[in-house]
């Protein structure tokens, strides 16, 4: 009996280290068989998700049962062994399994993850995606399709990053919305009107509009990745969309219509600027634009360079055909290497002295108008043009038999038809690596000047100036005339109007105006005018709106009078009374004597 039972013990000790030896060993090659079965399913449907995309799904789950049924088979194991002997050792070892089978099952979970976040379009013919024909037979080419009508995936569609489509005919990108990896696009010298689907390509760092007939960039406004933007040659007048693309570092948006840049303002990483052909006047907005190394501005309405002052890594700078007198804040740009200025209005060069790195310089064809002005012969005009180091540079030409005697140019005999006069200067100038001709033309329009003259009359005296016609007369002196009080110059010596030199002008007539006195003491009577609203230079009734001869006098004014003429005509006023009440009082005696004799006559008459 105890034999038995001692042979039993050492059944049931070998089954149980039979199990514990064997099981691990199963689990194991069964998690190698898995792992080897999953990376194979993997891999083919790695190949086919880029031939066929329904396939590759289907296959995917094959993996994924599989799993399952190992699964399944470990915890059978791993029950049995529970169940027969649960020590620490085989706990460990039926972990390590666990943890291999979720290992091998990890490549399937992460590719579905990443599926589950791309925007994927159903797959569908390329004409249908790209309705232009012109962009769906690129797009053929480019996946190297047989037939436009071939079905492409959105997985195709994600491998094209560069697209260079100069000239291709293309009106209508709309198709281009599912390109979202694109990186590199050109669609130079095309057609297109429309870019709103372009609007969530943000993997876009390069983009070239150039030639088309754009004119609303609104959907570019969340393109932060962008680094060069070209929208040279389009119909673009609003830019705000830029304001908040602060990693362009290359702009172009020459030839367009804008006229305010402020949304440049920030854009403080651009190297590269084109604004050539536009229509702006204020460039303060690029003030602050320290990294800017080229700037181009030519073809604008530009007079004020100021803004341009702080800009000191500018090596580029093209500002011609504008309206630039002063180039004073380019004087200490010195890292300059290339300036052109052609067609603007610079007489004076010497401030770009110091732009000691130039290797360009332009300065052709300065054109200097200056303000009209009327003329008596000779006209003479100080020359201003000056060169690089501060001298004068003398007229090579001038017109109509100009003469120069440093530094008045002067014309004499000028015929009365002449509209403007002029002169033109040519000297080679050297500043910093580079020679170059300064040249250009001064023009001064002229007005013939129509003087007539004005006589003041002072009791006979006369003196005479010359006034432009419809110029106002300068007032002379009062005079002084011992007795009397002055007060006024009159058209005629007596009568006539009184001038007022704040508002008559100088008819196209010599005229004289004569100086009208008070005798102090002597109050002169209010004459009124003949014609109402007559006075000072007014037009003749004729209409003729000129004046021939002396002019007519038709009023008569008495402004002030000395304060002794004053208090004699007081005096005089009072004699005056005196004098009646003297009348007054004899008049008085005169009735009573007389009432005094009729009553004495009459009582001897009664008696």
């Amino acid at each position: 009996m105890k034999k038995r039972k001692k042979r039993l013990r050492q059944l049931i000790v070998a089954f149980l280290l039979l199990n514990t030896i064997g099981i691990p060993i199963k689990n194991s090659v069964l998690a190698n068989a898995t792992e080897l079965s999953t990376t194979e399913e993997v891999v083919t449907e790695e190949v086919e998700i880029n031939e066929d995309k329904t396939i590759a799904s289907e296959e995917a789950e094959q993996p994924t049962e599989e799993i399952q049924e190992e699964k399944e088979i470990s915890e059978e194991s791993t029950s049995a062994v529970a169940e027969n002997a649960p020590s620490e050792q085989q706990t460990e070892e039926i972990t390590e399994n666990k943890e291999e089978v979720k290992e091998s099952n990890q490549p399937v979970e992460a590719e579905k993850a990443i599926e589950k976040d791309v925007k994927v379009i159903s797959p569908d013919k390329i004409s249908v995606i790209f309705p232009d024909a012109a962009l769906a037979e690129i797009i053929r080419d480019k996946l190297g399709k047989s037939s436009v009508d071939d079905i492409v995936t959105q997985a195709e569609l994600d491998t094209i990053t560069f697209m260079y489509l100069l000239n291709r005919g293309i009106v209508d990108i709309s198709g281009m919305a599912n390109l979202t990896n694109l990186n590199y696009l050109d669609l130079y010298d095309n057609q297109i009107s429309d870019i709103s689907p372009l609007a969530n390509l943000t993997n876009l760092n390069y983009l070239y509009l150039y030639g088309n007939q754009i004119s609303d960039i609104s959907p570019l406004a969340n393109l932060t990745n962008l680094d060069y933007l070209y929208l040279y040659g389009n119909q673009i007048s609003d830019i705000s969309p830029l304001a908040n693309l602060t990693n362009i570092s290359d702009l172009d948006l020459e030839s367009n219509q804008i006229s305010d840049i402020s949304p440049l303002a920030n854009l403080t990483n651009l190297s590269n600027l084109d604004l050539d052909n536009n229509q702006i006047s204020d460039i303060s907005p690029l003030a602050n634009l320290t990294n800017l190394s080229n700037l181009h501005l030519n073809y604008n309405q530009i007079s004020d360079i100021s803004p341009l002052a702080n800009l000191a890594n500018l090596s580029n700078l093209d500002l011609d055909n504008n309206q630039i007198s002063d180039i004073s804040p380019l004087a200490n740009l010195t890292n300059m290497v290339s300036l052109s200025l052609d067609s603007n209005q610079i007489s004076d060069i010497s401030l770009l002295s110091n732009l000691n790195n130039l290797d360009y310089l332009s300065l052709n064809n300065q054109n200097i108008s200056a303000s009209k002005v009327k003329w008596n012969d000779p006209l003479s005009v100080t020359n201003t043009i000056k060169d690089e180091n501060g001298n004068l540079i003398a007229p090579s030409t001038m017109s109509d038999q100009g003469t120069y005697t440093d530094p008045t140019i002067t014309w004499t005999g000028l015929p009365n038809t002449s509209q403007s006069v002029s002169y033109e200067w040519s000297q080679t100038v050297t500043i910093g690596n580079t020679t170059t001709i300064f040249y250009g033309t001064f023009k001064l329009l002229v007005e013939k000047s129509v003087q007539y003259n004005v006589n003041f009359d002072i009791d006979g005296q006369v003196t005479t100036e010359l006034v432009e016609v419809g110029e106002l007369v300068t007032k002379p002196q009062d005079p002084n005339k011992d007795g009397y009080a002055f007060i006024g110059w009159y058209d005629t010596e007596t009568g006539g109007n009184k001038w007022d030199f704040s508002t008559d002008t100088m008819p196209a007539n010599d005229m004289t105006l004569y100086a009208r006195f008070n005798k102090l003491g002597f109050v002169t009577p209010e004459i009124k005018p003949s014609t109402p609203g007559s006075g000072g230079n007014q037009p003749p009734s004729n209409g003729s709106g000129s004046n021939t001869g002396n002019m007519t006098i038709t009023s008569q004014e008495n402004t002030k009078t000395s304060p002794e003429a004053s208090e004699q005509s007081k005096l005089a006023q009072l004699g005056e009374q005196n004098s009646m009440i003297l009348q007054g009082f004899g008049l008085l005696m005169v009735i009573s004597g007389i009432a005094f004799f009729w009553w004495k006559r009459r009582k001897k008459v009664h008696s």
